[in-house]
């Protein structure tokens, strides 16, 4: 620790005489201490580390190089003065390039307590300085060790205000997760795109720039080809501030997320492939149950009337008997139709998803009463069986939970086309709910609608929240992925 005094050393009995009483007088706050020998010096540079080292130069035994060594050594963040002869200019600089701090003429001795005031403030600044740099060191190596320590990249960068991106900081798992490392991505950030998938890369950067011009949290995955050309699934997470000078400093990690993903694609194949299994079961078993169930109770409703027409008109109860079976024939048919349109609506196949939905929209409005409005401008559209198929399900999922869940008096549905996407919305006035904190069967049907979008490439929104009705929006590109 630096202690509150000067350490004077001098050979010359006359010099301290001098300049003791100019160090008291001028320095209240510090004790003057006296060495006379070089085993006093030392010691004295041992026990505390003075906050300024003074020193006669001479050559010889005691040379001011070898009170330089040691002040050095024992106290290399102590500055040292040396007093040089009248005469001693080139003495002086010499001692100046070994290490030393300052000197002063023996003649100009009444300008020591400006040099050393100089002095003291210089290694104030520097001790600061030293002291804010060990800081930063520190906060360095804490930062590494935390960064380190998750599975997965770090980085920062900035944007300025006119779109130009630059990387200040990138983890060392970089060359675990991209392949490079954290230096050759500070010096060249664009080297991070080169591993990206060519179909990723342009939505990605987008989603970038729009996320930093909008000002919000980002959550996107992407694919990367590997060194060895396979081919890994990454997430990045982060987010954003506006610093002083205007730029956007996003910060985040980007994950290998490719085991939970691949595993997602086959869950959501196997869920697209059980879909398509179940609306073929559904279509043979509407067709079985109005062709064969169809007809046998059409057949039984004709045997019926025959069998009426032939009885004679005196025998009135077998008539009303025959009357009341036939009667039960007509309620078997409607119930056959119900049954069949339930588990494969004909118009579905007939008229298309735009009259599809006009009809089941008709129908809910028949069934509950609630008034339903539906607009599109599809018309006539043709629209891709499968596309057709999960969106007449969505909505019909959507409808039955606003019937069970949201005591709606209004309902609201929208189909429309534009571009190359068609989007479905489905709004009602109901209760509304906080979406993510669901754990029922609402939140099971909620699931199963956005699980029927995946399966057709498409985006599943909600936007709700407690008496604000529900919203739903279903995004889907009519060009579909092989």
């Amino acid at each position: 620790m630096k202690g509150k005094h000067f350490l004077v050393f001098f050979t010359d009995p006359a010099l301290p005489e001098q300049i003791v009483p100019i160090l008291r007088e001028s320095f209240h706050g510090y004790e003057i201490m006296v060495a006379d020998s070089l085993v006093g010096f030392r010691q004295a540079l041992e026990e505390q580390e003075p906050a300024l080292v003074i020193s006669q130069y001479q050559r010889g035994e005691f040379s001011g190089k070898l009170i330089l060594q040691m002040s050095l050594f024992f106290c290399p963040e102590t500055p040292v003065i040396f007093i040089v002869n009248k005469n001693g200019e080139g003495d002086a600089a010499e001692i100046l390039r070994e290490g030393a701090t300052d000197y002063i003429l023996s003649d100009h001795l009444a300008k020591i307590p400006f040099i050393i005031r100089r002095v003291l403030a210089e290694a104030a600044s520097r001790r600061s300085r030293n002291e804010a740099l060990e800081e930063l060191r520190r906060e360095k190596q804490i930062l590494k060790e935390v960064t380190s320590s998750i599975p997965g990249l770090v980085y920062r960068y900035l944007r300025n205000p006119q779109g130009k991106v630059r990387y200040d900081f990138i983890s060392d798992n970089a060359h675990f997760i991209w392949g490079f490392a954290p230096e050759e991505l500070l010096r060249d950030h664009t080297l991070l795109f080169s591993r990206i998938h060519r179909d990723d890369l342009p939505v990605l950067l987008e989603t970038y720039r729009k996320a930093d011009v909008e000002g919000r949290f980002l959550c996107h995955r992407f694919r990367v080809r590997w060194i060895d050309g396979s081919e890994k699934w990454l997430r990045d997470d982060s987010t954003f501030h506006i610093d002083t000078d205007g730029h956007t400093v996003r910060v985040g990690s980007i994950m290998d997320v490719t085991a939970s993903t691949e595993a997602e694609i086959r869950i959501r194949n196997f869920s697209k492939h059980l879909n398509k299994v179940v609306e073929e079961e559904r279509a043979r078993l509407a067709r079985e149950i109005h062709d064969e169930l169809g007809q046998q109770v059409t057949g039984l409703r004709l045997s019926l009337f025959s069998l009426r027409n032939h009885l004679p008109a005196t025998a009135s109860a077998a008539l009303d008997t025959v009357q009341e079976l036939i009667g039960e024939t007509d309620r078997m048919m409607q119930s056959v139709r119900k049954v069949a349109t339930d588990l494969r609506p004909g118009v579905l196949d007939t008229l298309g998803l735009s009259a599809s939905i006009g009809w089941l929209a008709e129908e809910f409005r028949r069934k509950t009463g609630i008034p339903i409005k539906y607009e599109t401008n599809m018309k006539d559209a043709k629209v891709d069986k499968r596309i057709s198929i999960e969106l007449f399900r969505i909505c019909q999922e959507a409808m039955n939970n606003a019937v069970k869940h949201s005591d709606c008096t209004a309902m609201e549905l929208i189909l429309f086309r534009e571009e190359n996407d068609l989007s479905l919305v489905i709004g009602d006035n109901g209760r509304g709910f906080t979406p993510g904190v669901l754990q029922n069967e609402f939140s099971t049907g909620l699931m199963g609608m956005k699980e029927r979008a995946s399966g057709i490439d498409g985006e599943f929104n909600v936007e709700s929240a407690p008496g604000e009705g529900t919203l739903l929006i279903v995004k889907v590109p009519l060009i579909q992925a092989a």
